[in-house]
């Protein structure tokens, strides 16, 4: 028996919008089509017409838990993201303190899981700390960064030398690294 039927609404296919059905069991779309005759169903959503979109991942939100709550948390941050139709978050590591090894990575997956109200992942903070990026993407990190060349929330700043030590290391481990667009020591 489908979970929910959802009549009357609109999707972006085959380079228009049509009008469709949608058919969900088990928390995933089993069925996409134009007129679904169901005989038994949890709940019936009449959409009037309304566009039906897939949920957005925001793949670079800062909830600040630990250390910074008073700016944002997980609960907070998450439920923000639920009602702006964001399904899923990556958050940065510059916290306090900074995601940098197995302990501030537990830390902050521990409150995520306390808390979050949406599917997340978390990015991995460089540092010094070339030697710990592999742990880090054992534990599960979504990508390395954002990696800071100047000064930042958690003093992840690097040097120019550590930078391409880290950029070596991600790409052994054939993971993601993602750049902040400044270079303090070039700055005007």
């Amino acid at each position: 028996m489908p979970d929910i039927h959802i009549k009357n609404t609109r999707i972006y296919y085959n380079n228009s919008l049509q009008p469709a059905e949608i058919i969900i069991e088990n928390d995933k779309i089993k069925k996409i089509g134009k007129d679904f005759r169901v005989s038994s169903v949890d709940m019936v959503i009449d959409a009037g017409g309304a566009l039906t979109l897939p949920a957005g991942i925001d793949v670079h939100v800062h909830f600040r838990e630990p250390g910074m709550t008073l700016k944002e948390n997980w609960y907070t941050g998450s439920c923000s993201a639920a009602a702006g139709g964001i399904a899923t978050v990556i958050d940065q590591p510059n916290t306090i303190p900074p995601t940098t090894d197995r302990r501030s990575f537990e830390q902050k997956l521990k409150f995520a899981r306390g808390k979050s109200i949406v599917d997340f992942g978390i990015n991995g903070g460089v540092t010094e700390n070339i030697e710990k990026l592999k742990e880090l993407w054992r534990l599960g990190v979504m990508a390395f960064g954002e990696i800071f060349m100047a000064e930042s929330t958690g003093g992840l700043n690097i040097n120019e030398e550590t930078f391409e030590e880290a950029l070596a290391e991600i790409k052994r481990l054939g993971a993601l690294a993602t750049i902040h667009a400044e270079d303090e020591k070039n700055a005007p």
